[in-house]
């Protein structure tokens, strides 16, 4: 399979997902680098999914609880 054939395949299959269950299925995590997260956000905005999950998500998570 070629680049072109694998991007193709990923665009048909996520506009199939949006399209069955909404963009909000969708939900885009990433680890602790920083370098990408300015990339990473771009990629979810046009797909319409709010479920944009940074490592500062999952790392002040516990402190949040723990202060609650």
């Amino acid at each position: 399979m070629s680049w072109d054939e694998a991007l193709d395949t990923i665009v048909s299959k996520l506009k199939q997902v949006i399209k069955d269950y909404g963009p909000e299925c969708i939900t885009l995590g990433q680890s602790t680098s920083r370098e990408g997260e300015s990339f990473f956000a771009r990629f979810g905005n046009p797909l319409g999914t709010p479920n944009i999950f940074t490592a500062g998500h999952f790392c002040y998570l516990s402190l949040g609880f723990r202060l609650m």
